[in-house]
C-alpha cells in the first residue's frame, strides 16, 4: 500500500474507461478542447489543482501542455520525460531512449513504468489489468446474445477506427 493520496487527471473519456478501478483516491476531469462545461476548462483545472497542493506530479503524457499544466499546480516533484521542450518545467528528468537521435521504441507499459520507478514505486508484474462495471457485463451479454456468439470458442475483434484521425483507421 501507500501512505498518501494518488489524483487521477484525466479527461472523461478515459475516466469510463477506468471506471471500476480502485486506482485513485480522487479524479479531477479535464478536457482540452473547447467545452459547454466550464468546470472541464483549463483554469478550472488549475485552481483545482492548486487546491490539492501536490507533492508530487507525475506527467505520463507527453506534451509541452502538461508540463505548464504540472508547473502551473505548484507541486514541489514534477516528474516526465523531458520531451516536447519541458524539460525546464521538470525537476524529476527521465529520458526516453534512443538511437542517436532517434527515439527506439518503447513498450507503453515499460516507458510508465519508469515513471513509477523512478518515484521508488516497487517493481511490478507486466500485466495488462482493467474492470469491468455490472452495466458494462450486461451490455456485452446483450451484444454476445445478439450476435450470436454465446457458444463461440474463440472471438476475435477489430478496433479499426482511432481518436486521432484518419492516420489509425483501417481502410475497407
Amino acid at each position: 500500500g501507500h501512505n498518501g493520496k494518488i489524483v487521477g487527471i484525466m479527461r472523461p473519456y478515459v475516466s469510463e474507461v477506468l471506471s471500476g478501478t480502485d486506482w485513485f483516491d480522487h479524479t479531477i476531469l479535464y478536457q482540452r478542447k473547447k467545452t459547454q462545461d466550464p468546470e472541464l476548462g483549463y483554469r478550472a483545472l488549475v485552481r483545482k489543482l492548486r487546491a490539492h497542493r501536490f507533492d508530487t506530479f507525475i506527467l505520463m503524457t507527453n506534451s509541452l501542455r502538461t508540463g505548464a499544466i504540472a508547473w502551473l499546480s505548484g507541486a514541489r516533484q514534477r516528474i516526465g520525460y523531458v520531451r516536447y521542450g519541458r524539460g525546464p518545467l521538470l525537476n524529476g528528468k527521465l529520458y526516453p531512449p534512443r538511437d542517436g537521435w532517434k527515439l527506439t521504441p518503447v513498450s507503453a507499459v515499460d516507458y510508465y513504468l519508469q515513471l513509477a520507478y523512478s518515484i521508488g514505486c516497487p517493481t511490478e508484474v507486466r500485466r495488462l489489468e482493467l474492470k469491468t462495471l455490472p452495466d458494462d457485463e450486461a451490455g456485452a451479454r446483450q451484444v454476445w446474445g445478439n450476435l450470436k456468439l454465446e457458444s463461440a470458442e474463440r472471438v476475435i475483434a477489430f478496433n479499426t477506427g482511432g481518436a486521432r484521425g484518419a492516420a489509425k483507421h483501417w481502410p475497407l
